[in-house]
């Protein structure tokens, strides 16, 4: 492995050309300069034996002067454009991205949309710099044709979960077609996006309307983690609990549109996840880790908690 220290290194470049015009040489020690007692601002001696890059065509010093505030300001500059980059010797992408994260879960929010509830959420998730994945019904969708743009606008991605929110078992597969095909009409009408994912209400399935919904043309999705935040005796922190128990890679977190402890569960959940090493990527996303198996079948098929 080797350190990428191209731009901090140029900001040092710069200040040595500047101090090799105006500054003033001294011992190759470090230690302070106390010519001028009454200067709040003490000057340092850094001694640079070794510092030349072929690519910058740099002349090594053996000595400059820079001062406490420069020094500072310089590292506030490296930690905060964050431009330390680890490369692994054995590719040739110099600028080969970082990656912050290493681990991915998706945020999905049910039912809905809700005047009261959808645009504190939106902001939430604007001010996290989230997107997540909405299984919206069709008939709440068709109602609130001004919050279903809002969300497209904000770069979520969008879900059916049926019209009328109906236990797909206990539906024909006619009716079960025209609940899925109307609701993704209602999202294309409102929103111009086009979506083939799927939840049915409840987790409720069986392996014939599951085979049928692949058939024609949806990819169930399901969840691995199931706060319940939509229970009354659900609190803050017993969703905030059940979420950063035990989260795994390509995790999906099943919360609701309509709830206002998801509203205040959800920056510390956020934030938490992200400490932990977890990026926020839609079920799109998530999809192009999953397996061929799952990818063929049209399914993601997770075990429900």
């Amino acid at each position: 492995m080797q350190i990428n220290l191209k731009t901090p290194l140029l900001l040092w470049h710069n200040f040595k050309l500047y101090l090799k015009r105006f500054g003033k040489t001294g011992p190759e020690t470090l230690k302070t300069d106390s010519t001028n007692s009454s200067s709040y601002m003490a000057g340092i001696h850094i001694a640079f034996d070794k510092w030349e890059k072929k690519a910058l065509g740099w002349v090594p010093l053996k000595s400059f002067k820079i001062y406490r505030y420069q020094a500072i300001l310089i590292i506030l500059v490296v930690l905060i454009t964050g431009t330390v980059r680890i490369i692994s010797t054995e590719t040739d992408r110099k600028n080969a991205p970082v990656q912050k994260y290493a681990y991915s879960i998706a945020l999905t929010f049910d039912d809905g949309p809700y005047p009261e509830y959808t645009q504190k959420l939106l902001n939430i998730l604007e001010n996290e710099n989230v997107k997540a994945t909405f299984f919206v019904i069709g008939r709440h969708s068709k109602k609130n044709p001004l919050l279903m743009q809002l969300i497209a606008s904000r770069g979520h991605e969008f879900g059916g979960h049926t019209y009328n929110h109906q236990n797909i078992n206990k539906i024909s597969k006619q009716k079960l077609l025209a609940e899925m095909q109307d609701t993704q009409n209602i999202i294309e009408q409102t929103t111009g996006k086009k979506t083939s994912l799927f939840r049915p209400p409840g987790g409720k399935y069986n392996k014939k309307s599951l085979n049928f919904i692949s058939e024609a043309g949806y990819t169930t999705v399901l969840w691995s983690i199931l706060p319940k935040d939509c229970e009354i005796s659900t609190t803050k922190e017993d969703l905030i609990a059940t979420v950063l128990k035990n989260p795994k890679n390509n995790d999906i977190i099943l919360l609701h549109i309509g709830t206002r402890v998801t509203l205040e569960a959800l920056p510390e959940i956020i934030c938490s996840l992200r400490l932990k090493g977890f990026k926020f990527v839609t079920i799109s996303e998530l999809m192009d880790g999953i397996s061929a198996q799952a990818k063929e079948n049209r399914y993601v098929y997770l075990k429900k908690t």
